[in-house]
């Protein structure tokens, strides 16, 4: 059966007050911070925040509240309790990933621990360089990837460890973080005798190169397999395995990694669909895009906008929102039309089954879940 969230909305107190409500402040008129759980219930509320980030090892990133708009927003870290653990010092901050977490104070960006003790600060010339689909880790044995500026107009990327002491040399045009023993680097090399591009291969961590720098793009390996785009007139992506050896061959458009056991690729006629690791399609592509899957369920895209499908590529909730996040116990921000209601986007946030546990609102924003919970705070 299609779900249909916007005919199933939770009980209008759990929204208002009354003991049930948990973010809005009916006397006053104020949205605060809060945190709720799967079923809608009022967890935390963070008095001292202006934003709210998903929590991580047990703590969250928060923005100090300030009455300046135009000031920088300050960040730091709120433990479980709803209490401010670590102050907001910081320009920057990452979650935490374990112990510690990335966290950057004017221009120097450094690793601390959950008492926010600093474990160790990169020289103010580094920027950290991590990946866009996944956090910064911290293993002290492992090459910090680093972005040097050499000039105004130049920078290079390599490799240091935690004294700062470069380890693998600065010579390369972009890099991600190792993952899985190895790490994506680009450089500058001349293409088929038409010039200079950047080209992707993958280095181990004493810098050399595993897999020869060829690729127009890759991502990070996850599970042995990575995605790598090939040149030439056409866009063509596959998957590689650690040794450069096109597991799934480079037939299609573009390309997601797997999760749970499933790859979002696009087609040659551009529809997205769903393959398995024997390169076969689950799910036909029949979609304008596609996110990957998360607790069973991937967010879909057709002409009547975003919706939900299953393993098998039926509608679990119908394609009604103007745009979906993924799952995450139980629970998945998402946001309404804006063509409807205006600027700025009205965002909620919905279980499983398509119900409501926050309507849409164009006064509130909110975070990807995480750890059971699910931030909302209002619009800056």
């Amino acid at each position: 059966m299609i779900s249909k969230p916007w005919r199933k909305p939770l009980l209008v107190v759990l929204l208002i007050g009354a003991g049930c409500g948990f973010y809005w402040n009916s006397l006053f008129g104020k949205v605060y911070p809060i945190y709720i759980d799967r079923y809608g219930r009022r967890q935390l509320v963070v008095w001292e925040a202006g934003t709210l980030g998903n929590f991580s090892s047990g703590l969250a990133v928060f923005t100090k509240k300030s009455k300046d708009r135009q000031a920088w927003p300050m960040r730091g870290y709120i433990n479980r309790e709803g209490k401010v653990q670590i102050p907001a010092i910081y320009t920057d901050a990452k979650p935490f990933s374990g112990n510690y977490a990335l966290v950057q104070e004017g221009e120097i960006w450094k690793w601390i621990d959950k008492l926010g003790n600093t474990i160790f600060s990169l020289p103010k010339q580094y920027e950290i360089v991590y990946g866009f689909s996944f956090e910064p880790t911290f293993d002290s044995t492992e090459p910090i990837a680093v972005r040097k500026i050499i000039s105004e107009n130049e920078q290079l990327c390599g490799f240091v460890n935690t004294a700062g002491k470069p380890i693998i040399p600065f010579i390369f045009e972009k890099i991600r973080p190792f993952r899985e023993g190895l790490a994506a680097v680009a450089i500058k090399k001349d293409v088929q005798g038409k010039g200079e591009d950047i080209l992707w291969g993958f280095i181990d961590k004493a810098g050399k190169f595993v897999i020869p720098p060829k690729y127009r793009r890759v991502n990070s390996f996850r599970d042995g397999l990575a995605i790598a785009e090939e040149f030439g007139a056409e866009r063509r992506c596959g998957f590689i395995d650690k040794a450069g050896i096109y597991r799934i061959p480079a037939v299609y458009i573009d390309a997601m990694e797997f999760h749970e056991g499933l790859a979002a690729v696009r087609a040659k006629d551009g529809q997205w669909g769903f393959i398995n690791k024997q390169n076969i399609f689950e799910i036909l592509p029949k979609f304008r895009y596609v996110d990957s899957f998360s607790e069973g369920l991937a967010s879909v895209v057709i002409d009547e906008g975003w919706g939900y499908i299953d393993k098998k590529g039926n509608w679990k909730i119908h394609p009604e929102f103007y745009c979906c996040g993924r799952f995450r116990d139980g629970m998945a921000s998402v946001t309404d039309d804006p063509f409807i209601s205006g600027p700025p986007l009205p965002e909620g946030v919905i279980n499983e089954r398509g119900d409501y546990l926050v309507e849409p609102s164009d006064q509130i924003h909110t975070t990807a879940p995480s750890e059971g919970l699910i931030g909302v705070y209002p619009q800056r």
